[in-house]
Order: structure tokens, then sequence, then C-alpha cells
């Protein structure tokens, strides 16, 4: 709905004008009404309007003066003209002003005014969707201009080389803020970034990625000489040159309270943790890359001093002077562990682990993945445990490496330790073994069910069934059915004997039903095993 404004010394014409149109039915709000164009003046100021419909000849101030005036403001609303016949100079000074039409007094219709008001809405219309257009293309330059000095800079971070009068004449073009001398990176790295995403962003990565640059450029707003790039949806390199200053201290206070900031205010408006790993200070264009590195380095250190931590890469290199241990000795000190349960294991583990703080992360992880595979090859001794372990835990390496500090790690492996000797020391309950071995040693009866073995260890049906399931994490069919499946492949390894041989000696009576149950729990032939 449009708001317009009558505007006529002739109350009689305003009336006349007001009441022979529906204003509701053809999109417009009732008018408005001034006398003169001083009065129209006042209310525009006040109140929002869209077209005025305005006689040229008033007193005070006349239709010109009052177009003049409205332009001059810099509004963009727009004027019919009221005119009598004697008025032409004045309609074509209107006109050159900007009126969009003009309507003779004496012999306008309601039709010729709706359908002036119509052509001034179309104008507002046309306006706004030119202004859209030309706000989206602003908008679509400003993100080519800010993606292509990105990229350029990202560039310069993963080794590309620049020289420092081709950086500066990039800059121009790119109005890049920082200078190619004296430079500190900072890195912050975002380690819970994924609940994020899913939780507060559904799933949106542009608009997340929007967010924390525009919080981190927010962080950064007292410093003129600085850039933020995205590496990726959990890391962001800040680049700061810091002009003409020359004191460490001075410079290493400053990259220090921006990480305070940073981190509080990622925290606060995102609640992501972040850890911010800062390279030494005085590089220049040509060694971005190194002061990049140098960053990373110092992040790897979050893996001990744990997320939110704000960690300096001369602080981070005092942790390498017993770095030419190899990791090897260290997985073979696991491995002659001998047969120390699992839960000792763990701690041997964690001793390691303590007693090195100046591994990398990859050390530290691959350390940490053979140490789990040797708990799991203990494990596999002993019938069932490693699946009733899969069952609980079944992405096991999968979320050791979504771990984010030693800590974390160390309690993983020792839950891990943890579950092996329990599942050890009380893999089965008495009566759940003595079934297993049961079905075992009848696996070729046909006769063999759920009735038949609760029977034989003196349960109910049902409560046998449940105690059953939870023990070995399978139900009973799907147990015997994998257990028969199983006998049936060695025998079809070990023997020259036929399918339907087979197929009688693991309890089932109908070859092709057997060959029809094997299809479909392994997804091919048994025949397959020979061919």
């Amino acid at each position: 709905m449009y708001n317009v404004m009558i505007v006529d010394d002739e109350i009689l014409v305003r009336i006349g004008i007001k009441n022979c149109i529906d204003w509701q039915k053809t999109g417009f709000n009732e008018p408005l009404e001034a006398g003169n164009g001083r009065d129209a003046l006042e209310i525009i100021k006040e109140k929002a309007v869209d077209i005025i419909v305005v006689d040229i000849r008033m007193p005070e101030m006349d239709g010109l003066e009052l177009i003049r005036k409205i332009k001059e403001s810099g509004s963009t609303l727009e004027v019919i003209i009221l005119s009598c016949h004697n008025d032409f100079e004045y309609i074509r000074t209107a006109l050159k002003h900007g009126a969009c039409d003009y309507l003779f007094k004496p012999e306008m219709l309601p039709d010729d005014i709706v359908k002036a008001l119509m052509k001034a809405a179309a104008r507002i219309e046309s306006r706004k969707e030119l202004d859209n257009r030309i706000k989206t293309l602003e908008q679509k330059v400003n993100a080519s201009i800010t993606g292509i000095k990105e990229s350029f800079i990202t560039d310069i971070i993963n080794g590309k080389r620049v020289r420092i009068e081709e950086f500066e004449s990039k800059s121009t073009e790119m109005e890049i803020k920082i200078k190619p001398i004296n430079l500190t990176v900072m890195i912050v790295k975002l380690s819970n970034i994924e609940n994020t995403i899913s939780s507060v962003f559904k799933n949106d990565e542009y608009l997340l990625r929007f967010s924390i640059t525009n919080i981190l450029l927010e962080s950064l707003s007292g410093y003129k000489t600085c850039e933020v790039v995205c590496k990726n949806i959990s890391e962001y390199p800040v680049i700061i040159s810091h002009d003409n200053e020359r004191s460490i201290k001075n410079i290493y206070s400053l990259c220090y309270e921006v990480s305070r900031k940073i981190i509080g205010s990622l925290g606060k408006c995102l609640n992501l943790i972040p850890t911010v790993g800062i390279s030494r200070c005085f590089h220049n264009i040509e060694t971005l890359k190194s002061a990049y590195d140098e960053a990373r380095y110092s992040l790897d250190k979050r893996v001990f001093l744990g997320d939110g931590s704000i960690i300096f890469y001369e602080d981070s290199v005092q942790w390498e002077e017993n770095k030419n241990v190899e990791i090897g000795n260290l997985i073979n000190k696991i491995r002659d562990s001998g047969e120390m349960d699992c839960a000792a294991m763990a701690f041997l583990v964690s001793e390691i682990i303590d007693s090195h703080k100046y591994l990398k992360v990859n050390d530290l992880l691959e350390l940490s993945a053979n140490a789990i595979g040797i708990l799991l090859k203990k494990a596999m001794r002993y019938d069932g445990v490693i699946k009733r372990l899969y069952n609980s835990e079944p992405e096991i390496y999968s979320r050791l490496y979504k771990l984010g500090s030693a800590e974390e790690i160390k309690k993983y492996i020792s839950i891990i330790a943890d579950n092996i000797d329990s599942c050890i020391s009380g893999s089965y309950r008495n009566e759940i073994s003595r079934a297993i071995a049961y079905i075992d040693k009848n696996l070729g009866s046909m006769d063999i069910s759920l009735d038949s073995v609760a029977r034989h260890v003196n349960m109910s049906r049902s409560y046998f069934s449940r105690v059953f399931k939870e023990t070995t994490g399978e139900s009973f069919i799907d147990y015997l059915t994998h257990r028969r499946i199983e006998r049936a492949k060695d025998l079809y390894r070990t023997s020259g004997l036929k399918i339907y041989q087979i197929a009688e000696m693991v309890g089932y009576a109908n070859w092709r039903y057997f060959c029809k149950v094997y299809k479909k729990h392994t997804g091919t032939r048994l025949s397959d095993l020979r061919s």
C-alpha cells in the first residue's frame, strides 16, 4: 500500500479527489492533506509519503518550490501535478524537475487520477527493483573482491612466492590492509565446530563462516592493519602488521589481548572453543608461509595444553629438547609390556604421554592408535569379546582421531581397556557359556532351538533369550545362523563334500533353503569360496 498526500489550497479540490476514488481497492492508503507547500514539507518530514498530488499555484509556497525542496532533500517520492489551462510553462518546469505526470483540473476524471497514481506506483516499483539490482551487484562485486583477496592471501600462506613490490601493487587493487613487513600470524582453531554447524546453523557452512569471520573482524576492530582469511571451516588465520612497532614485548602483549578477546567473543556468541597459535614477530610477506607454519606448530601443543589456550611459537619450541626419541621406541615399549592386564597397559600409555609432552599431534595419535591395536589383539584371544566391544563402541579409531587433547586420549584408551578387561573377566555368565558350548556341539542337529537350549541350561525361554542377547550382543537365532554359516565355510574349504551334504551337517534338511540363508547373510554363494 502506498501513502499519498493531496496538496492544494482549495479545500473542495482536496475533498473531491479524496472522495472520488476507492483508495483501498486501488492499492493506496487514504490520502493525507495539506493546504500549501510549507505545510506539506512539514508532513513529509514526519510521515512516510510515497506520492504527492500537488497544485502548481498555491499561496506561501507554490508547487514548483515544493518540488525543488523535495528533490534537494534527496527524497525519491513521486509527484503528480494539478494545473489549469494557462500553466504550461509551470508544467514543463515541474516535469523537468522530475514530476511523473500532470492532471488538467477542469477536465480530470476519477479514472485519470487513478491512472496517474498507478503510473507513479509503477515508477516506485521500478526504482525499488533497480535499487535492489544495484545493491545485489555491489554485494557480488564486494564478495568477489573479498574472495579474490582471501584467495591471494591464502596462496601466499600455502607457499606461493610473492615479492614485496608485487604485493604492494595487489594491495592497492584489492584493498588489502596489511603491510608487507613486520607481520605476525595468529591461527584461530575451533575444536567443537561440528556441534555448532548442526545445532545452531542447521548445516549452513557459508553462514557459519560468515558469522565467525565477522566476529573475528569485530574483535580486531581497533587494529587497522590486519586481515582474516578462512582456511577451512575450523581454521582462521589472522595476519597483523605492526607498522613501526619494534618491541617484541609490546607485539606479544597485543597478540595476547587480541586472542583473549577472540576467545571470549566466539565463546559468548557461538559457544565455540577456540585455541590460538601465534608465530614469531617480524616476518615479511616473503616469509608469511613460515609464519603460518610456526602458528600451526604452536597449535599442535593444544593437545597437551587443552582447547581455549593461547600458545606462542617461542614457548612451544622449548618442548623440542628431547625430540630425538623415536616414536617407534615408545610403541615397542607398549608392546613389550607383556601379559599385563589391559588397565595396566592403559596406565603405561598414560605415563608415556605425560612424560613426552613434546610429541607432535600426529606422533601422539600414532602412538595411541598402536596402543589401541595392541589392546584389541589381546581381546581377540577371547571368544566374543571383540564383538561385544564393537557393539558398544563401533567406531573406535574414528573417535580417537576426533579427540582434541591428550587428556581425552588417555581417558579414552583407559575406557577401552576397562571394557576389554570387563569382557574378559566375565565374558559370559556360566549359563551362557554352557549354552554356547551346547550350540557348538550340536550345530548339525535339526532339533536345536531356543527352547531346547534354554531347557539345557535350566532357564525360561524368555529370560534366556534376553540374557543371551545382552551377553553376546546377538539374538539366539542370529548367533546360531552365524555359527552354522562359519562351520559350513570351514567344511567347504577343507573337504570335498557336496553342498547338500554340508547343509545337513550344519542343521539344514533342505539344501536349497540353506543356500538362500547363506546368500542372505553373506551376500555371496558358498561355491564362490572354491572359485
